[in-house]
């Protein structure tokens, strides 16, 4: 569903995954260093700034992994 919500706010997402294992706190890995896309993410799904890490990697297939956790799916922001 956080997907599907992310393409119709006009996010390009290139794939979703089921983890292997849950979390709680949900978590933000950047990749490329783009402030305008981390801020984007922070505010739209009102993300903790504190779960964002940063560990760059031009060769990275992927801007960002959005590692979703059950503090998302209680907030409502999702439906």
């Amino acid at each position: 569903r956080t997907g599907d919500y992310l393409r119709n706010q006009g996010v390009n997402v290139s794939q979703v995954s089921e983890s292997a294992e849950s979390t709680f706190t949900t978590t933000v890995i950047d990749h490329t260093g783009n402030p305008y896309l981390m801020k984007y993410l922070i505010e739209t799904l009102q993300i903790n700034p504190n779960r964002v890490y940063s560990r760059f990697d031009p060769n990275s297939p992927y801007a960002v992994e959005l590692i979703l956790g059950e503090d998302l799916a209680k907030s409502g922001i999702v439906p």
